[in-house]
């Protein structure tokens, strides 16, 4: 399969395709994605770092993300919803640094195709408490650290571009 790139998602004949680094096979679905966003939050002490979440129920590492909020454009929503699940503010950029797929786990074994959008935020408020400070963690990660704790392929990605792009500005 030469020409796929080592993790990919895009479609094919109408339908979603996702191309996985461990088997190199195609996925097909009918299912339509539901639309989320999400942030990507970052700070640079001595190095640039990524923080990361833990989700509710499966205690995966993932970014701050949700559904979209009536009368915010998609990057204020995606702040508004790392203030309440991570406990941060900042300034989010309005240009998305990409987007993944994932399946968001339901009541049961229910589960909903969701596309993210993904905004960098870059964080300059730490809040003690927060609304979902007793369901979750928070930890900052170096870029690679977090690329490998999440385990969306995609959204590896985002973080290992977004490295390489802050990279390329601080030189």
């Amino acid at each position: 399969m030469q020409g796929f790139p080592y993790s990919s998602v895009g479609i094919f004949a109408g339908k979603i395709v996702r191309v996985t680094e461990s088997s190199y096979r195609c996925k097909m679905t009918d299912r339509v994605p539901s639309q989320q966003y999400g942030v990507l939050p970052w700070r640079r002490t001595d190095s640039l770092e990524i923080l990361l979440i833990t989700s509710r129920e499966t205690n995966r590492w993932l970014i701050p993300k949700g559904w979209p909020i009536d009368g915010t454009s998609p990057s204020e929503g995606a702040a508004q919803e790392a203030l309440e699940e991570a406990g941060i503010r900042g300034v989010v950029s309005v240009l998305s640094s990409g987007s993944f797929i994932y399946d968001k786990k339901l009541e049961g074994s229910v589960s909903q195709l969701c596309r993210v959008a993904v905004f960098p935020l870059e964080v300059n408020e730490i809040f003690d408490s927060w609304p979902e400070a007793h369901e979750r963690q928070r930890c900052w990660f170096s870029p690679n650290q977090a690329a490998n704790m999440v385990s969306e392929p995609e959204l590896a990605e985002i973080i290992r571009g977004f490295a390489r792009d802050q990279s390329a500005h601080t030189k």
